[in-house]
């Protein structure tokens, strides 16, 4: 007996008009047989009307081993995979294929007892975006050949979600991990962010925290369900949210001196003497503030497993510069007949360290606090992306504020008005920048390779 293997053996970049497989030519239609001796031709699908190639749902048995591809197979370009990528808003599982296997936010699980079976969850009310409702079902077996499975649908629970208030809140798509365990999702909205204190030190003299979460959708809230091995309890986690932007403060100082301590007699006086010294003070008390905040721009799972939340992270520091300090009179106290050495006073260090005034040392060694004047007079910006080591940073302010579009289940395009500047997915960050609005740039990850990709025109992988 012959052993007999099946499956999608047609794997790579999707167009609208064909596959292409690594290091391959593109792929628009294969040959099959029949049943009556010869072949047929069967034609390459493209995607349909408001079908979106781009998602990419991966899924792979734990312990699973590796799959030889027959010659008759790789010679035409195919090949036999252990694992699978559902692909596209419809998730298909062959590009020569059209219809869908699951439906919106539907899933497969694999239990302890070895059997695949279909997921789903059901929004069930998000309100204000503060509380929504949600639940989760199991359904029947999945996969099975040549076999009908009876039709099931079993809660395994309803679940009240903490969120965050916002306008227009909308539920996303999800992304599962590889054995159908774990989901991920978020909710998205419009809301009005709080000014950035550190804006008024910058040109134009005023701004909002550089992210557009009020005329954009941006993500509010993050969560993640865990369904039991054995797929009869399902359990949430909030895994991230929306937080106005953080002041972070500290009443410790610290300043550094420039140059040697000056000290001259006063006019008024053969005891009283004038000093002066050049302090540059660095504070992160008020007024001087570092303002933090960061935004989720996808969230996801790579082929292992791990859940990626892909951040775009904020920080301005406002540093109090302080200039020539020339400050008040020092009492030297020694008799009048005795003579003021000013070579002993230049030398005299000033107390420099973690101290909410400088100090400067008088005769006795003793610390003497020094007024001073603070301006603060420069800001810094700390601006960075991470997804999952992947890092792109920003060493000034964007020149308009950039918001993100959720373009996949897993993948996102951050970017201004008329500039993509970067996506995002799981792990990766394409840093390649496209000129247009948004909705005329596909993006899609793929996840056996753990890149991201993005187009003018219809992308996807399977």
């Amino acid at each position: 007996m012959s052993e007999a293997k099946f499956g999608n053996i047609w794997h790579g970049q999707l167009s609208g008009t064909g596959v292409t497989p690594p290091g391959g030519t593109e792929i628009t239609s294969i040959n099959v047989a029949n049943g009556t001796g010869g072949t047929t031709t069967v034609n390459y699908v493209p995607p349909a009307l408001l079908e979106n190639l781009g998602h990419t749902y991966y899924y792979k048995q734990p312990g699973i081993a590796a799959v030889v591809t027959p010659s008759a197979v790789s010679t035409i370009g195919g090949k036999f995979e252990n694992d699978a990528i559902l692909f596209g808003s419809a998730r298909r599982y062959s590009p020569f294929k059209g219809g869908g296997l699951l439906g919106e936010r539907c899933w497969i699980h694999y239990g302890s007892d070895g059997k695949w079976r279909k997921m789903s969850l059901e929004v069930v009310s998000i309100g204000d975006g503060t509380a929504p409702v949600v639940r989760v079902f199991r359904h029947e077996q999945f996969g099975l050949i040549n076999k009908e499975s009876p039709s099931e649908t079993t809660l395994l629970g309803e679940i009240f979600l903490s969120g965050k208030f916002v306008n227009d809140p909308l539920m996303s798509e999800i992304d599962v991990r590889h054995d159908g365990r774990q989901i991920v999702f978020h909710m998205s909205g419009k809301w009005t962010n709080s000014s950035d204190p550190g804006a008024s030190y910058t040109t134009p003299a005023s701004q909002d925290v550089p992210f557009d979460n009020s005329s954009h959708h941006a993500i509010a809230a993050a969560w993640s369900l865990s369904i039991s091995s054995d797929c009869t309890t399902v359990s949430a986690t909030r895994v991230w949210l929306a937080e106005s932007p953080s002041p972070v403060a500290s009443h410790r100082s610290h300043w550094e001196t420039v140059g040697p301590v000056f000290v001259s007699p006063r006019v008024n006086g053969p005891f009283y003497f004038e000093y002066y010294q050049q302090v540059v003070g660095y504070r992160t008390s008020s007024p001087d503030i570092t303002w933090t905040f960061e935004r989720l721009l996808t969230a996801g799972f790579d082929r292992f497993g791990t859940l990626h939340l892909v951040k775009y992270r904020y920080q301005s520091n406002v540093i109090g510069a302080v200039g020539t300090v020339v400050s008040g009179a020092m009492f030297v106290g020694f008799n009048s007949t005795d003579t003021l050495d000013l070579t002993y006073y230049n030398t005299l260090d000033p107390v420099s360290g973690n101290y909410p005034t400088p100090l400067i040392t008088d005769e006795y060694r003793t610390g003497v606090p020094i007024s001073r004047t603070n301006t603060p007079n420069s800001v810094s910006f700390n601006i960075s992306i991470d997804s999952g080591g992947a890092t792109k940073t920003f060493t000034a302010p964007l020149s308009t504020t950039p918001f993100s579009i959720t373009k996949t289940n897993n993948a996102s395009d951050f970017r201004q008005p008329t500039q993509s500047i970067c996506r995002v997915a799981p792990a990766c960050i394409e840093d390649f920048t496209i000129a247009g609005s948004g909705e005329f740039l596909f993006v899609a990850f793929n996840p056996r390779a753990g890149s991201v990709h993005s187009s003018s025109s219809v992308i996807g992988f399977v």
